[in-house]
């Protein structure tokens, strides 16, 4: 049997030859090693589909792998828990890779001794728990065997770095000594626990962090090696009126964190989350998620996280929740699924407070849109608008026209009357004008007492008459019982044919001539 020049039979271990094939990967060859390992006979394995082969395929990541080595070319290793209804009855130990024909071959062993299974089941678990935790989680032999993303965003070391280093290594040289001691314990079969409160963590940018260090001994792969792990507590160090928070951090994520099961009943919730929400421990254990429910989102906004979280999904979003008294929270969420015997058993929910975040961002927002005056749009915020519409006019063809304005003879009226009078004008103006808009119409402030009124879905006719309505408003108001002001506006029609500039250029002209003709006049401008 010849695949590509590579002889299955000759392989030492377990050989099958996939392809790609509408979205998945079919068996096109194997050795009879595999057909006997697998108990199936070469007619009901040659041609099958993958998804038909391995139970929970998507779960395991197996075809994310399977995909990854046919896309890039790049090796994989295989490690493939083997279920029968359910139960881990075997597993394969291999490699994945791309020939020349762009087809993959799998080479593969079975370890199907029942305590190498229960070993490396318990090891499938811990990845699991560890890939989950805010908590650096490492463990070594020689050299470091296993790390999970929190410790190696840590260190800023690859795991392929950290497996040709010392333990010892990360750490201050002033504490090599003590650590190689242990670590030698350790490996020679010693069991004991040790726990180092102020360790300097040496990182790979050269930057020094002062972590909480804890390490025990384990045996496993048929000797012993130790795991361990690792809190940054460097900001908390340098902090001293933090330092009851240091207290707790060194027991529980700074965050706020929460885990459900399926069904969304809360199984365990840390102190932080409970205060900040108002409740005690015992109110919030055995109650259900919706407990934190703000009523201001749809069902199908609740429907859509847990369609994600239930599919094995993450889920990351910033919504608001609500308190036991009642006060609403920005929170940004994540939440993320936890297998077990390939299905989702339960959730981890990490989440903190951002309503302080959430308002500065408001707050600046504010400020960049918002005239500090009148509190209408400014300059920036309408030009936007304008800019937006011509864009959809583009695309859809929705009519839309500008009013541009000013109140006449206003420089006369503030040198008359004073500045304090001229902004209660300025003010009072843009209050009436407001509460005559449509919702869909936008209002700005131009500069100094010009003002920019956009109004989409609007043909001339409308956006005349909406202009002579703003103008008769105006003609009679009387503000703050003894002033009287006038308007004299410039009309236009987007017409397509003409830049952004060209139509604000237009509709400037049209206000000009307004003004000309005598003051509390509208004029509508169809072309230049």
């Amino acid at each position: 049997m010849q695949t590509e020049g590579i002889g299955l039979e000759y392989f030492p271990y377990n050989a099958i030859i996939l392809e790609y094939y509408k979205h998945s990967f079919r068996v096109i060859d194997t050795n009879e090693r595999t057909l006997q390992s697998e108990g199936i006979s070469r007619e009901n394995f040659i041609g099958k589909k993958i998804d038909d082969l391995v139970e929970n395929l998507t779960e395991i990541g197996f075809y994310k792998d399977l995909l990854s080595v046919y896309n890039t070319g790049e090796r994989k290793d295989l490690y493939l828990p083997f279920y029968q209804k359910n139960k881990l009855t075997k597993y394969h130990k291999g490699t994945i890779q791309r020939l020349p024909n762009k087809t993959l071959l799998l080479a593969y062993k079975d370890i199907d001794n029942s305590q190498d299974l229960k070993l490396q089941e318990s090891l499938e678990k811990f990845e699991k728990i560890s890939n989950n935790s805010l908590f650096g989680v490492f463990m070594f032999k020689e050299t470091y065997t296993y790390a999970n993303e929190a410790f190696l965003k840590m260190t800023g070391y690859s795991f392929e770095e950290l497996q040709t280093m010392r333990p010892w290594e990360l750490a201050n040289p002033s504490a090599h000594k003590e650590l190689k001691k242990n670590i030698q314990r350790r490996l020679s079969g010693e069991i004991f626990l040790s726990t180092y409160e102020k360790v300097q963590l040496h990182t790979k940018d050269g930057r020094d962090l002062c972590i909480k260090l804890s390490v025990e001994s384990v045996y496993y792969e048929g000797g012993y090696g130790g795991i361990g792990t690792v809190v940054d507590i460097s900001d908390v160090i340098e902090k001293k009126h933090k330092l009851r928070l240091l207290a707790q951090a060194l027991e529980q994520t700074d965050n706020m964190l929460m885990i459900s099961d399926v069904n969304g009943y809360i199984t365990y919730i840390n102190d932080i989350l409970a205060t900040t929400f108002e409740y005690t421990k015992e109110e919030l254990l055995g109650a259900k998620t919706n407990i934190f429910k703000s009523g201001r989102y749809e069902n199908s906004f609740y429907e859509d996280l847990w369609n994600t979280i239930l599919a094995g999904e993450n889920y990351h979003n910033k919504i608001v929740n609500k308190t036991k008294s009642g006060k609403f929270i920005d929170v940004e969420l994540n939440i993320t699924p936890i297998y077990a015997n390939g299905k989702v058993e339960s959730f981890v929910a990490t989440s903190k407070d951002i309503t302080e975040e959430t308002s500065t961002q408001k707050r600046l927002h504010e400020l960049a849109t918002k005239d500090a005056l009148t509190k209408i749009s400014n300059r920036y915020a309408i030009s936007k608008y304008i800019h937006e519409q011509v864009i959809s006019f583009n695309r859809n063809h929705s009519p839309f026209a500008l009013i541009m304005f000013d109140i006449d003879r206003f420089k006369i009226f503030n040198d008359t009357y004073g500045h304090y009078v001229g902004d209660l004008v300025l003010i009072d103006v843009c209050q009436e004008i407001s509460k005559n808009l449509r919702p869909l119409d936008r209002f700005g402030r131009w500069g100094g007492e010009e003002f920019m009124i956009m109004l989409p879905d609007t043909k001339e006719e409308e956006a005349l008459l909406a202009a002579q309505k703003i103008r008769k408003l105006i003609e009679n108001i009387s503000i703050n019982g003894n002033y009287h002001v006038t308007i004299s506006a410039g009309v236009c029609v987007y017409r397509g044919d003409e830049t952004r500039l060209e139509l604000l250029n237009r509709v400037d002209k049209a206000l000009y001539e307004a003004k000309e003709s005598g003051r509390n006049r509208v004029v509508l401008k169809k072309s230049l």
